[in-house]
């Protein structure tokens, strides 16, 4: 791993070019100026298993998040954005560029949250480029050395343990409420609740240095389970839900929208709105524990929650605003695109380099932002996510492998979102010649090419040449890992394979 440098910014390598500044005229046109652009704090707002549908402008009936609706109607949203289908692997593979298998990440716990040492952060990335890096919240890769966040290029973090407040690893009697968290590994006490808690330190992170680009990673404990949630957010819900659970999960979703808000007006005011680029997203899909419980609960048409293979389990909102780069405006991308992308979406718009020997499975997104029209590249581009939680990956395991409107599931069940969004019924396609043309590639391209992009799974201490991902009960087809003269094809993309990480 890189060493976690911390470069100033008037020494910062000279690794992003000179660029246009773009800002909006009185007549509402994007004007250029010849003046150059700052480079971008980062600032990214993760919520844990709120998932696609409890946001009031992606339809839901009744929440009330009128600060996320603002926000999605002038950012740019991503409407095919997928991640993994629970809280740790979607986190690796957010902040990798990486799919969470290849990062030792496919499991919540049993040691297999551990985000491997070798892998280059976004955190180590900025960092060493001359950005403070601060962490709120849930982190979920590793709660002992070295998988802590300040051991990952955060340069400061205060997170609560394990997977969730209240959790094994988490500090004995937090309840969301007046809990004790770690400051940078000091168990530190604070009073209030806890999203109240996360915004209020990210906001004083933010503000300490204003002048000095900043990344921060917002991840917010809420709406997770055990759905504890300040009274008068509940009470926006009463007589709405038949469930208690399900007006405490949508309670504690407007308690974030409000937070939300509050952190946009400081960004105004502090006059760094225009210099920030702002993404928010969920890690998963709805929470079961409240959502399956509500009859008729709201799930935008999808089929599944947390952890499940379809549409529910995986698809996330992901919306991005950067007004000084020209990023904004309401406009909506629709091809499929995942949380490996984040990482080199993100690097590109800070126009950081990665080393030579560091590559990415996603793929920038930053042309798409700005409203370059997607190509053949991008819609026919292949995509895969699965739900392994067991102590070794089987290949195939509760997975979904997607090709424009096509979704493969399991590798046996082939659905075409275009006629059945819902995935209520498959294909009658009994067998691979009867499939259609374009779908034959999710077939015979799905984990295996996973396992090809990603060299192969290790043990989480490896650090040598990989090995198998399959243990003898399984029957994984796997290729073994390439060499530096070696190429490896994947979802018509032709790049590097991922190597000294």
């Amino acid at each position: 791993m890189l060493p976690n440098t911390c470069i100033p910014p008037r020494d910062r390598p000279a690794t992003r070019k000179a660029a246009a500044r773009v800002r909006v005229v009185e007549t509402g046109a994007l004007e250029t100026s010849t003046m150059p652009m700052r480079p971008p704090n980062v600032l990214l707002v993760l919520t844990d298993d709120q998932g696609y549908p409890p946001i009031g402008a992606n339809g839901h009936p009744f929440v009330q998040t009128p600060h996320l609706d603002r926000f999605r109607a002038e950012a740019v949203r991503f409407e095919q954005f997928h991640a993994g289908t629970t809280c740790a692997p979607t986190r690796a593979g957010l902040l990798t560029g990486h799919y969470c298998n290849s990062t030792g990440v496919w499991h919540t716990v049993g040691g297999r949250s551990l985000l491997r040492a070798d892998e280059w952060t976004l955190a180590n990335a900025l960092g060493e480029a001359g950005w403070r890096t601060g962490l709120f919240g849930k982190w979920h890769l590793g709660d002992a050395y070295p998988y802590r966040p300040q051991d990952r290029g955060f340069q400061h973090s205060i997170v609560h343990g394990g997977g969730g407040i209240g959790q094994t690893p988490d500090r004995w009697g937090n309840d969301y409420f007046d809990d004790t968290y770690l400051v940078d590994g000091a168990p530190t006490p604070f009073q209030g609740y806890c999203t109240d808690v996360f915004f209020k330190e990210a906001l004083k992170f933010i503000e300490a240095e204003p002048e000095a680009p900043f990344f921060c990673l917002l991840s917010t404990n809420a709406p997770h389970s055990p759905f504890n949630v300040p009274p008068e957010f509940q009470a926006l819900y009463a007589g709405k839900t038949a469930t208690e659970s399900y007006a405490r999960f949508l309670g504690m979703i407007s308690n974030i929208d409000q937070n939300f808000g509050l952190l946009r007006a400081r960004l105004a005011a502090a006059g760094l709105e225009q210099d920030t680029l702002l993404m928010f997203a969920s890690d998963n899909g709805q929470c079961p524990l409240a959502v399956a419980q509500e009859p008729g609960a709201y799930n935008a048409g999808m089929r599944g929650l947390k952890g499940s293979m379809y549409e529910g389990g995986h698809r996330i909102p992901f919306f991005i605003r950067w007004p000084a780069g020209g990023i904004g405006d309401g406009r909506e991308v629709s091809v499929n695109t995942a949380y490996v992308d984040l990482m080199p979406t993100v690097l590109d718009l800070c126009d950081v380099a990665a080393p030579a020997e560091r590559s990415f499975h996603g793929q920038s997104l930053a042309a798409l932002a700005r409203g370059d029209q997607p190509g053949p590249a991008w819609t026919e581009r292949t995509l895969v996510t699965d739900t392994q939680r067991v102590p070794r990956p089987v290949k195939w395991r509760l997975s979904c492998v997607m090709s424009g409107a096509w979704r493969l599931i399991n590798g046996a069940a082939l659905y075409d979102l275009a006629t059945d969004p819902g995935n209520a019924a498959m294909s009658p396609l009994s067998t691979l010649g009867s499939w259609p043309s374009c779908a034959r590639p999710m077939k015979r391209g799905g984990p295996s090419a996973t396992v090809r992009r990603t060299e192969s799974f290790r043990s989480p201490s490896a650090t040598s040449a990989p090995r198998s991902p399959c243990s003898p009960a399984t029957t994984c087809a796997t290729t073994p890992a390439t060499g530096s003269g070696t190429r490896a094809r994947f979802g018509g993309a032709t790049r590097a394979p991922a190597t000294g990480r």
